[in-house]
C-alpha cells in the first residue's frame, strides 16, 4: 500500500466543513448568550450602586438638614416649637428629596426588608431626628442630641450599604 493510496481515500469535505461550521456557530451562540448574561448582570449592579449611592447621599443631607433645623429651634428654654425659618424649609425639602430617592431605590429594599423598622425608612428617619431634638429641651442634652444623630447616621448608612452590596 502506497502513501498515495492512503491519502486518496474519498473524504466528503463538504459534509465535514458543514459539521465544523455548525459547531463553530453553536459555540458562537453559547459565547454570545454568556456575554449577554454577564452584561445584563453588570447593568443591574451598576443601577443598584447608583441608586444606593444617591440614597446614601440624600440620607446624609437629610440628617444634616434635620440637625440644622433642630439647632435653629434653640436649646432648653429658648426652644421655639414653631417657626418659619429657612432651616425649616431646608429640612422639609431634604426630607422630600429623601422620600423621592427612597422610592426610586425601592428595589434595594424588597420583601421583608421594606419594613418601617429600618432606620433608613423615611418615616422612621423623620421620627428619629425629631425624637433626637427632644434632647435639646434639657440643659445638658446637647451631647445626647449629637450622639443620637451619630447613631442614626451610622445605623442608616450601614443599612443602605448592606443592601447595596447584597446580591
Amino acid at each position: 500500500m502506497t502513501l498515495l493510496a492512503v491519502c486518496s481515500t474519498e473524504i466528503d469535505w463538504t459534509a465535514t466543513g458543514a459539521w465544523f461550521s455548525g459547531f463553530a456557530t453553536l459555540a458562537g451562540v453559547i459565547v454570545a448568550c454568556y456575554a449577554m448574561s454577564t452584561w445584563r448582570k453588570q447593568i443591574h449592579l451598576q443601577d443598584r450602586y447608583q441608586k444606593a449611592d444617591a440614597l446614601l447621599s440624600s440620607f446624609i443631607l437629610c440628617i444634616r438638614a434635620g440637625s440644622d433645623w433642630q439647632w435653629d429651634c434653640g436649646i432648653g428654654e429658648n426652644r421655639a416649637t414653631t417657626g418659619d425659618s429657612e432651616k425649616v424649609h431646608l429640612w422639609i425639602n431634604a426630607l422630600m428629596d429623601y422620600r423621592l430617592t427612597w422610592e426610586l431605590a425601592h428595589s434595594l429594599f424588597v420583601g421583608d426588608q421594606c419594613s418601617k423598622s429600618l432606620t433608613a425608612h423615611p418615616e422612621k428617619l423623620q421620627s428619629e431626628i425629631i425624637g433626637a431634638g427632644n434632647h435639646l429641651l434639657t440643659p445638658d442634652g446637647t451631647l445626647l442630641f449629637l450622639k443620637q444623630l451619630e447613631k442614626i447616621g451610622a445605623v442608616g448608612v450601614s443599612e443602605i450599604i448592606a443592601r447595596r452590596n447584597a446580591k
